[in-house]
């Protein structure tokens, strides 16, 4: 069962399993529902919350290992040895 807009260019569908859609002729799609959209940015906000706080990490740790060296350099030309011919 459907149901054409001019207006709008879509056809309206029953589907058993997903209720009723929009549907794309043009495009051949089953259009996503507000839902379904908004599941998917939900998602993605996720995703790069995530790989944002993967990268904070990443330069934390990478500080902390700067500061390692600086420190070790620092104790080693305390002790006289030049850290650059080691």
């Amino acid at each position: 069962m459907s149901l054409h807009s001019e207006v709008l260019g879509l056809d309206l569908h029953l589907y058993p399993d997903l209720g009723f859609r929009f549907f794309d002729p043009i495009s051949n799609q089953i259009l996503r529902s507000y839902a379904e959209a908004e599941h998917d940015r939900l998602i993605a906000e996720l995703e790069r919350s995530y790989e944002q706080q993967a990268r904070r990490e990443a330069e934390a740790i990478a500080e902390q290992e700067r500061n390692k060296n600086e420190k070790l350099a620092a104790y080693l030309r305390s002790l006289g040895i030049n850290p650059d011919e080691i």
